[in-house]
């Protein structure tokens, strides 16, 4: 038996002509904004990538130990630490000493010198180099959400070289340490 068709009525055309014309002008006026929406965030990561990409550049100048050659060197600092007159528990203790007296605005020299004066080889240095491992290191001292945001790891010499200056009362001993532990300062 073959299926009869309904006619479709002539009210029910209109109906379905006004409803396309409305879902049409509907997308004709949010269109631009959707372009709009999707063109702003499609810069704001194209910005981010260029922007990330041209301080990673300037900061592998000025930082010469990068986060991959870290980890390419932990075999030679692992054999190095075997030498040290430190726990593990003292360099950590050490390392976060450091972190506290650097982060954020200002920095607690006397702090750093008071730790610096407990090192007794490179060996030492380089077991405090390990566990204070890659920190965020924003230009303001990675204090605020959005500085952490834009931060960027950086190892305790990246640290140390960005903290302290040749005027600072710690800077003789840190530099005498950080160099002997094969550090440019």
């Amino acid at each position: 038996m073959a299926a009869r068709k309904t006619p479709v009525r002539k009210t029910q055309r209109i109906n379905n002509t006004e409803t396309v014309a409305k879902v049409s002008s509907i997308a004709m006026t949010t269109l631009p904004i959707l372009l709009m929406v999707s063109g702003v965030v499609a810069v704001y990561f194209a910005g981010k990538k260029i922007i990330n990409g041209i301080t990673g550049t300037a900061g592998e100048a000025k930082d010469f130990l990068t986060k991959r050659d870290a980890i390419i060197s932990d075999a030679v600092i692992q054999q190095e630490i075997l030498k040290a007159t430190l726990s593990q528990t003292e360099a950590r203790r050490m390392a976060q000493g450091l972190y506290d007296a650097m982060e954020g605005f200002g920095t607690d020299e006397e702090r750093i010198k008071m730790i610096f004066e407990k090192i007794q080889n490179k060996a030492d240095f380089l077991m405090i180099y390990k566990e204070f491992g890659l920190r965020p290191y924003g230009d303001f001292g990675a204090s605020d959400w959005l500085d952490k945001k834009l931060s960027s790891d950086r190892h305790l010499v990246y640290w140390l070289k960005e903290e302290i200056s040749e005027d600072d009362i710690c800077y003789p001993i840190v530099k005498k340490w950080v160099a002997e532990a094969g550090f440019g300062f």
